[in-house]
């Protein structure tokens, strides 16, 4: 083991005598720290190979360097910008985080630029606070582009967890008249979607199987009848009620009922299916 000490030149007092010297043998420089983070004080080296620093407190304030990443651990007093470095801080006026995992408390401002794992009084996750995920110190999950995400929210691979609206297309399939569709809402959680809405029906003939067809909020590849699941009733009609499933032909949902009543009337639907 080789450690160093800058001794004052004997010539000048108060001068300190300028020595080069290499820490390719594995030496260190320290003070106070018994080795690599370890103590109070600091440590300069090589360590396992790989150069190294510490500054501070191990158990406390602190910075270090451990070949690849760079920590700063306890109390910040002023304006701290974070740029690929992994920090934990408190009492903060202001940080700036740029690609980076930052940890801190009593915080007072925040911006975020890019992707980030940042953790004050809750968690923020995103690329700028106005898409953000964000868990709060309540147990709150919510984000700003949870609902109505204009960059959509298809397929099985990514299992989301998402909102929107949108008017289904209908289709008269058997003894409908006609039917007027309206603004119908949606909820995907992991690949199962529950949507819920209003269609107005006018059945040709009573006492007669009617069927009624309407698009997906997102599309699945439905195979059998069971693979979307709901119900729905007439508001102005005591005991109408219609079964909803799959229509896999067409990979839609359909209203199925015999018809009470040939004049035009509103049914309220809910239903479920799984993203295929």
């Amino acid at each position: 083991m080789i450690e160093y000490e800058i001794q004052p030149s004997p010539k000048k007092l108060g001068v300190y005598q300028q020595q080069e010297f290499s820490l390719a043998d594995k030496p260190f420089i320290r003070a106070g720290q018994s080795a690599f983070d370890t103590g109070t004080g600091f440590w300069i080296g090589i360590d396992a190979s790989t150069a190294k620093f510490s500054f501070g407190n191990s158990a406390g304030d602190k910075i270090t360097w451990d070949g690849s990443v760079l920590t700063i651990a306890g109390t910040l007093v002023s304006t701290v910008t974070i740029s690929s470095v992994v920090v934990v801080a408190q009492n903060v006026s202001s940080v700036t985080i740029s690609t980076s995992m930052f940890y801190g408390a009593n915080v007072s401002t925040t911006t975020v630029s890019t992707d980030n794992i940042y953790v004050n009084t809750g968690i923020i996750v995103g690329a700028a606070s106005s898409d953000a995920l964000i868990f709060d110190s309540s147990g709150r999950f919510y984000g700003a582009a949870l609902h109505n995400n204009a960059s959509g929210v298809t397929g099985s691979t990514n299992q989301y967890v998402a909102s929107g609206t949108y008017s289904p297309a209908l289709s008269s399939i058997a003894n409908l008249d006609g039917a007027t569709t309206y603004q119908a809402q949606w909820l995907r959680v992991g690949n199962v979607v529950s949507v819920s809405g209003k269609a107005d029906v006018n059945p040709t003939l009573t006492a007669t199987a009617t069927r009624l067809g309407f698009t997906l909020p997102i599309a699945s590849a439905l195979v059998n009848e069971e693979d979307c699941a709901g119900s729905a009733a007439a508001s102005g009609i005591a005991g109408q009620s219609a079964a909803i499933r799959a229509e896999p032909t067409n990979d839609q949902a359909e209203m199925v009922w015999i018809a009470g009543d040939i004049t035009v009337q509103p049914m309220f639907y809910s239903y479920q299916y799984e993203i295929r």
